[in-house]
C-alpha cells in the first residue's frame, strides 16, 4: 500500500480492491455496484464497464433461471452474503 490508512471503510474498500477472488457486490434491483480487481480477471471486464450493469449479464442463458431461483430464496434468508454458488 502507498500510504497508511487509519479508517477502517478506507482499509477494507482498499482490500477488497486488491483481493484475488473476484468480489462483485449488486443493489436491491441486482446491478454491479462493486466490482473489485479479481473480478476483472475473472470474468475479462473492466470495472468501468460493469459498474451499473445487471448481473445476469455474467450468468450463462441456460442458468439464469435457477440463478433467479436460488437469489429469490437467498433474498427470503436472513444471510447478507453468500459465495457464488452456494
Amino acid at each position: 500500500m502507498d500510504m497508511p490508512v487509519t479508517d477502517a471503510g478506507a482499509l477494507l474498500a482498499r482490500l477488497l480492491a486488491i483481493a484475488d477472488d473476484a468480489v462483485i457486490v449488486v443493489d436491491d434491483a441486482h446491478n454491479v455496484v462493486i466490482f473489485n480487481e479479481g473480478a476483472e480477471r475473472v470474468f475479462g471486464c473492466q470495472a468501468s464497464d460493469a459498474i451499473g450493469a445487471p448481473l445476469a449479464r455474467w450468468i450463462p442463458a441456460a442458468q439464469r433461471a435457477r440463478h433467479d431461483e436460488h437469489v429469490r430464496h437467498f433474498a427470503m434468508s436472513p444471510r447478507a452474503a453468500k459465495r457464488m454458488g452456494e
